[in-house]
């Protein structure tokens, strides 16, 4: 009696199934042996025809042959074309001559123009035609040595297979990256440490930061406000830092909204002065128009750049 865990036993399922595909390789043989043969005989247009039908009856085979090169930077629909051009392409150069075997001739076919295809135009970046080769046997033999291991075959498992470097493994798997370029919208995988808050890729790049590149100035106005007094130091706080408004800081001092308007416009004067900048060009005077009374003129409207440099120190 036969042993179950050896294999399939005679007369179960599993080896009737085993035995019909058998049967089925054998006649599609023979009957593309006798296809062939008939083409051989046959018109150009009734080649064409016989051969449309010895292709249609092996896509199954170049979808298989295709789905061993597949992966998850690829795009299945252009293997799957691919896959089928190399059919079409071992259709016409099969010479029933050299052996009655169709299958054995396509596959290595097909297999061949997937991996030029791979080669040609998979790579964004293109690395060497040797790391492409090493990355292409890499794939072939990770699926039977991880058979083989019963667990995923580690870069050391793979260069004693292929008899190469360890190095030479790590470089060809790296270099997967050059397929295809990651979005900058993609998130974490399901491997990432913060699956909860996921965050773009984009969102953890390096971009120019405001606040650093005025860390400089912050430094030299914080130096140049020492040089104000207690008083002056802090009307420029409450109108930069607080965003204070000039009538505000008046009713707090006590004092006019104009001279909380001079007070402001000389504490401008002395820092530009500290800071060794340009003083502002005058503004036009403001005077009355026609009986109308003239409105005091806010004398730090004409120097914005310094207001940048007020705020810069009352944020410091």
């Amino acid at each position: 009696m036969a042993d179950p865990s050896a294999g399939n036993v005679p007369g179960q399922p599993g080896d009737r199934s085993a035995s019909r595909r058998r049967e089925e390789d054998e006649l599609r043989r023979l009957r593309t042996a006798a296809l062939f043969a008939a083409a051989a005989d046959s018109s150009a247009e009734a080649r064409l025809g016989i051969h449309q039908r010895i292709v249609l009856d092996h896509l199954e085979i170049a979808e298989i042959v295709a789905k061993r090169y597949a992966g998850p930077r690829s795009d299945w629909s252009d293997l799957k074309q691919v896959a089928s051009l190399g059919l079409i392409k071992a259709v016409k150069g099969f010479d029933l001559a050299k052996g009655s075997d169709f299958v054995a001739y396509c596959v290595p076919t097909i297999a061949g123009e997937v991996k030029r295809h791979l080669r040609d135009h998979g790579w964004f970046v293109r690395p060497p035609r040797a790391v492409q080769d090493l990355r292409a046997r890499i794939t072939e033999e990770s699926q039977s040595l991880a058979q083989a291991l019963g667990r995923e075959p580690s870069s050391r498992d793979l260069a004693s297979a292929l008899s190469v470097r360890v190095g030479q493994v790590t470089e060809a798997l790296q270099s997967e990256g050059s397929l295809r370029p990651v979005s900058l919208d993609i998130g974490p995988d399901a491997d990432g440490d913060d699956l909860a808050h996921p965050r773009s890729l984009l969102a953890v790049l390096a971009s120019d930061d405001a606040v650093l590149e005025q860390a400089e100035m912050r430094v030299l106005v914080v130096q140049a406000c020492r040089g104000l007094t207690a008083r002056e130091r802090h009307i420029v706080y409450r109108r930069y830092f607080e965003d204070w408004t000039q009538a505000q800081i008046a009713l707090e001092l006590r004092v006019t909204q104009m001279q909380v308007s001079r007070l402001l416009g000389g504490i401008l004067v002395k820092l530009r002065r500290e800071l060794g900048v340009a003083p502002a060009p005058p503004a036009a005077p403001d005077g009355p128009r026609h009986g109308q009374r003239g409105r005091p003129r806010d004398s730090t409207a004409a120097t914005t750049s310094a207001d940048v440099t007020a705020r810069s120190a009352g944020s410091g």
